[in-house]
């Protein structure tokens, strides 16, 4: 005996990324969809998406709340960092991080945790380079002026 649901999944999502970049069309075509689905919805955008939705109001008035992430903290990445973090598919080697390194990938990163991602592939790189930069400084203090 075979025995189906007529109650809707309602685990079905629907995720639309770089949503801030979807036209009018796209749009009225994501609200059709979520009006006649029974799925949920979540729209991730630039900030400002929400600005820009508000004035489709067909549209606005089915957005339950929007939370806008903050970027994190330098502490936040030093932690994250501390406890080997790495974003999938990259492979960094097992090394502590200098601090210099890890102020660069503050800097770069503004605490985008996006950016940390698509930066990650570079850090050995940071690494390598300000250890070099360093073993110059210390060469040039050691030499004085015969450097």
């Amino acid at each position: 005996m075979r025995v189906t649901s007529t109650v809707p999944d309602p685990t079905a999502l629907l995720v639309i990324d770089e949503a801030d970049r979807l036209k009018e069309a796209g749009l009225e075509q994501v609200r059709n969809v979520f009006d006649h689905g029974d799925i949920g919805l979540v729209l991730i955008g630039m900030p400002g998406i929400e600005k820009r939705l508000a004035r489709h109001p067909q549209f606005y008035s089915r957005i339950g709340f929007v939370h806008e992430f903050r970027p994190l903290g330098a502490g936040e990445i030093r932690q994250l960092l501390e406890q080997g973090w790495v974003p999938p598919g990259v492979n960094l080697p097992k090394q502590p991080w200098d601090p210099e390194t890890v102020a660069t990938i503050i800097r770069m990163t503004g605490g985008n945790f996006r950016l940390l991602i698509v930066s990650s592939p570079r850090w050995s790189g940071f690494s390598k380079s300000m250890r070099f930069k360093r073993a110059r400084r210390q060469l040039r203090k050691r030499l004085g002026k015969a450097w």
